[in-house]
């Protein structure tokens, strides 16, 4: 006899995230385990290949090591977990989203050059913010020439 399927499908799933419920809360709805509804986003998220870490987040090839502790790499590793459903704190997602709607208000883009001093962005240096020029793609993250 087949074993009855606790959890709807990741499409409800997926609504009752957007509803801002978190894993253990969509867990106690369904009398399954938090792992039981991580394991169901994760297999969701293999299906659609997109497994990937922070590192696929950033258009930049390498983060020197000294600039990983950056607040704006937090802010950007922050943006990747939430993307996949890793970071589900109300706090961490307004705290990064409040980010995003500043640079975009501000029409600032988020550069990466391992020789840029210590500046607004980033005590540490690597990271800059600059002026979001016409030709730019979308997003808050660029590569300069």
């Amino acid at each position: 006899m087949p074993v009855q399927r606790k959890l709807p499908d990741i499409e409800e799933l997926k609504e009752l995230r957007s509803q801002g419920l978190t894993l253990k809360e969509i867990a106690a709805m369904f009398d399954v385990s938090h792992q039981a509804v991580s394991n169901a986003f994760a297999r969701a998220r293999e299906g659609s290949g997109s497994s990937r870490t922070y590192h696929s987040f950033t258009p930049w090839k390498k983060i020197e090591r000294q600039h990983q502790s950056a607040q704006v790499m937090q802010f950007l590793r922050s943006g990747d977990l939430i993307a996949r459903g890793k970071i589900t704190s109300p706090l961490a997602i307004e705290a990064y989203e409040r980010w995003v709607d500043k640079l975009n208000e501000l029409g600032l883009v988020v550069c990466y050059d391992p020789e840029a001093p210590p500046n607004a962005a980033s005590q540490v240096g690597g990271f800059y913010y600059r002026i979001r020029r016409e030709s730019d793609p979308p997003g808050i993250m660029q590569v300069d020439p």
